[in-house]
C-alpha cells in the first residue's frame, strides 16, 4: 500500500497502475489506486488527530518524536 501511495504522490493514478503492472504486480486499476490513497489518507488523518488531542488535551508529546531544542544566546 505504501508503494501505491508513494507513487501516487508523484504520478497520475493511471500511470501508477501502469508502473505497478510493468513491475509485475497484479493488475491494479486507477480507481483502486485512488481508493488506496483515500484509505491511507484517512488513516493518517486519524492518527494525527489522536496525537494532536493527546498533545493539547493532556500535554503529552507522542513517543519518539521529541526534538532537542538548542538554546541560542545573543550577547
Amino acid at each position: 500500500m505504501r508503494l501505491i501511495v508513494s507513487l501516487a504522490a508523484r504520478l497520475p493514478y493511471r500511470q501508477v497502475s501502469e508502473v505497478l503492472e510493468e513491475a509485475g504486480y497484479s493488475s491494479v486499476s486507477h480507481t483502486s489506486v485512488h481508493n488506496e490513497v483515500k484509505y491511507f489518507g484517512q488513516k493518517e488523518a486519524e492518527e494525527l488527530e489522536g496525537e494532536a488531542r493527546a498533545l493539547f488535551n493532556h500535554a503529552r508529546e507522542p513517543e519518539g518524536k521529541k526534538k532537542e531544542v538548542s538554546i541560542f544566546l545573543n550577547p
